[in-house]
């Protein structure tokens, strides 16, 4: 499937970028059945009152969205991928290194709360037997490790190759939007999903804000205010400016801020209460979020994120010395 190239001195690697391009298609395709059965469990949801009570319609609602936003990304970029795009190849290799890294962190966080998720009562409220909360850890074990570091790995490892990079620009040489230093249009592009997961959030009037819960109008204007500062900041950072990394900075510190103040009060109940989940799920979610092993998941959370944008500021500086 790879084939070296006399002429450029580099492997051909057409081959492998089509069956990885079939694979991220077959994502997508899993990620529309996924889609498929949350609008069964939506009409479900709406035609029983047992339904409802078991899944918020709001979280149906956002699960909506996200596998219907995963199933077309995966889809589109698989197709770039058989065709050769460069744009293709960028985006999934900073997607790919976005999943690995904060994969990771989440392995560690579901490591850290694992005892935690299986030693009490489940979400009904029932004990779980033991074979049963074994049998639970062992597949939740393999399947994170597998969604959160063998196949972001695996797609890292492959996109990041000097033969697929050089495959790509060879077989579509013009210029795309992507060819921007890598790390600063990844920010850009994760600014950008904040401000879009803002929109369509709207519906969700309940938002952690400095120890109390902001919902209705107020939660509103938080979002709206927070969406267009993160697209302001796409703009500018998509065009390697200081700016937009200055502010995802302030909105990343005034939103750990806000969030560990809201979890130090203990106000996190009413919060949960305004998304509608019943009260045994928001009874265990409290005591995972009061245990030391959240705590330390939460401070690896934010040495990676501050490690990203330390990362992409020294990329920015990089861009204005050599202007």
């Amino acid at each position: 499937m790879t084939q070296i190239d006399g002429s450029t001195g580099f492997r051909d690697c057409k081959g492998w970028l089509v069956f990885f391009g079939i694979v991220e298609i077959l994502m997508g395709l899993v990620c529309l059945l996924l889609l498929g059965v949350m609008l069964l469990a939506l009409v479900f949801a709406s035609n029983s009152a047992a339904g409802a009570a078991a899944m918020p319609m709001k979280t149906l609602i956002s699960a909506l969205f996200i596998y219907g936003f995963l199933a077309a990304f995966f889809i589109t970029m698989g197709i770039g991928s058989i065709l050769t795009r460069r744009w293709a190849r960028a985006i999934m290799l900073i997607v790919s290194a976005l999943w690995l890294t904060f994969g990771t962190v989440s392995l560690i966080m579901i490591f850290s709360l694992l005892p935690l998720m299986f030693s009490g009562p489940a979400m009904n409220g029932e004990q779980l037997q033991p074979g049963v909360a074994a049998a639970a850890k062992a597949i939740t074990v393999v399947f994170s490790i597998v969604l959160f570091v063998i196949v972001p790995g695996v797609l890292f490892l492959f996109y990041r190759s000097p033969n697929v990079k050089a495959t790509c620009e060879q077989r579509d040489p013009k210029l795309r939007w992507t060819d921007r230093p890598l790390p600063v249009l990844s920010l850009a592009l994760v600014s950008g999903l904040m401000a879009i997961g803002m929109a369509v959030t709207l519906f969700v009037n309940a938002v952690p804000f400095f120890g109390i819960t902001l919902t209705g109008i107020p939660a509103m204007i938080y979002k709206v205010t927070f969406g267009a500062v993160a697209a302001w900041s796409a703009w500018h950072l998509y065009h390697q400016r200081m700016q937009g990394w200055l502010a995802i900075v302030v909105l990343t510190v005034l939103g750990m801020l806000s969030w560990v103040v809201t979890l130090l009060r203990g106000n996190m109940l009413e919060m949960y209460r305004a998304y509608g989940m019943q009260l045994q799920q928001m009874t265990a979610i409290a005591d995972w979020q009061h245990s030391p092993a959240y705590w330390l998941a939460v401070i690896f959370s934010a040495l990676a994120w501050g490690g990203y944008l330390w990362f992409v500021r020294k990329a920015l500086l990089g861009v204005r010395s050599a202007a």
